[in-house]
């Protein structure tokens, strides 16, 4: 735990320091992205749940290099996101899941291409059948209507 913990402390002075050189047009912003993305490809996934923290609060940041160093940027820290999300499991680590599609939403706009379905295709083979609702709420009466008894 303190080896994540420093860990995370490097990483994020090491963020500090490029956004810090961006910002004064020292380097490009394609760095911040590979930063990131280096960060995250290495370490173990308890290790990540605590640089997800240093990303987050470096967010607006994160942001600005996303707005200026146009698509490269952008298509690499989703990228960066996808892949890691792909790593962690849905049921056990849902609240980091949630942490990362909310770090995404702060980066990228709402217009943006990566969250919107230009072309408007639906699935139309996924058909959803509905219960009446006197069915529905008579077959959950049943169910809870068991009793045990003990001897």
């Amino acid at each position: 735990a303190a080896a994540a913990a420093a860990a995370a402390a490097v990483v994020g002075r090491s963020l500090d320091v490029v956004l810090a050189l961006m910002e004064v047009d020292a380097i490009d912003a394609d760095v911040v992205g590979y930063v990131v993305q280096d960060c995250f490809q290495a370490h173990t996934i308890d290790e990540c749940a605590r640089l997800m923290a240093v990303v987050e609060n470096r967010a607006e940041e994160i942001a600005a290099a996303a707005d200026s160093g146009g698509k490269k940027v952008s298509l690499l820290l989703l990228r960066v996101c996808t892949e890691f999300l792909r790593r962690v499991s849905r049921t056990d680590d849902a609240s980091l899941c949630g942490r990362v599609l909310l770090f995404l939403a702060k980066v990228f706009p709402l217009s943006d291409r990566s969250g919107v379905n230009p072309k408007g295709n639906i699935n139309i083979d996924n058909i959803t059948e509905f219960e009446d609702e006197e069915n529905f709420v008579g077959e959950t009466t049943t169910t809870t209507t068991t009793t045990t008894t003990t001897s």
